[in-house]
């Protein structure tokens, strides 16, 4: 594949989604080009490709979603962004956000008698990690109420 093609394939792609340097040169590499790491650069330099831009949307993303830390840390290493961007992205939001995310989410449904483990269960799920797992459950007392 040439480097015009290349380049017009890339733009397309890039048209429809948002994608880290990672992705599209998996994408690019599949298709053909045999190495895409300056046309990359150029892309970058143009921005076009951002790796940043990529952990700003997922950040966004996982805040609609109701997703906590852990499972963003985890997309965005699953979509390739480097470990520094991150961290950085993940620790841009105070913890304190972090944790009236989770205890809003677990307001949704409060748990009734005997449903604390459920509640612990979904906020893991949803990527909280144990420390706010364990201040959620110690807010709702004993019984699953307010505890104030």
């Amino acid at each position: 594949m040439g480097e015009a093609d290349a380049r017009r394939l890339a733009l397309r792609w890039l048209s429809l989604r948002s994608l880290t340097r990672r992705e599209l040169a998996a994408r690019l590499q599949r298709a053909g080009a045999e190495s895409p790491d300056a046309l990359l650069d150029a892309l970058e330099r143009q921005g076009w490709l951002s790796d940043e831009a990529v952990a700003r949307s997922e950040l966004d993303r996982a805040r609609r979603r109701r997703d906590g830390p852990v499972r963003l840390a985890h997309r965005l290493r699953q979509r390739g962004v480097d470990e520094a961007l991150a961290r950085e992205t993940v620790g841009a939001v105070d913890p304190d956000t972090w944790w009236e995310q989770a205890w809003r989410e677990a307001q949704r449904a409060p748990p009734g008698e005997g449903q604390r483990a459920r509640l612990a269960r979904r906020l893991a799920r949803q990527g909280y990690p144990a420390a706010i797992i364990a201040r959620v459950l110690d807010r709702l007392g004993p019984e699953g109420g307010d505890g104030g």
